[in-house]
């Protein structure tokens, strides 16, 4: 568990504003781990669309360590790194992303971010989902 029963503001979450001495699971739900894959090619290439949709700069965007699961109910989650330029043309450094894979009714394979922030109480709560699925990723470099 990355962060255990300390206290911590969580702001912003999935538009909800708490602050409050919490544990993650009374904020998001018990863990819900399930089984990892290796995220195919077009999986790939659905995550870096769907995270390059939400930068200031996408054409910037570095993709680093990517995990994924599939949980019991046939949702597929992913977590990741990413490392893009900011307003002022310097590269921010790696933030997490998190988000579900979604099939459209024209069979495109899209990535949906729910989480990525680059505030520390952003990152947390992205961490904390990528947590709650069990998705593990190691920092590039």
């Amino acid at each position: 568990m990355i962060f255990g029963r300390r206290c911590a503001p969580v702001l912003g979450f999935l538009t909800l504003a708490l602050t409050s001495c919490q544990t993650p699971e009374s904020i998001i739900g018990p863990p819900e781990p399930g089984i990892a894959y290796v995220p195919s090619v077009r999986e790939k290439i659905a995550i870096e669309l769907g995270v390059k949709r939400k930068l200031k700069d996408p054409g910037s965007a570095v993709i680093g360590a990517i995990g994924a699961v599939e949980t019991p109910n046939g949702i597929r989650h992913a977590c990741g790194l990413v490392n893009a330029r900011n307003s002022y043309g310097g590269y921010t450094g790696y933030v997490p992303f998190y988000g579900l894979f979604q099939h459209k009714p024209n069979g495109e394979l899209i990535f949906a971010v729910i989480g990525l922030s680059s505030s520390e109480t952003g990152q947390i709560a992205t961490l904390m989902m990528c947590e709650k699925y069990d998705l593990n990723y190691h920092p590039p470099g």
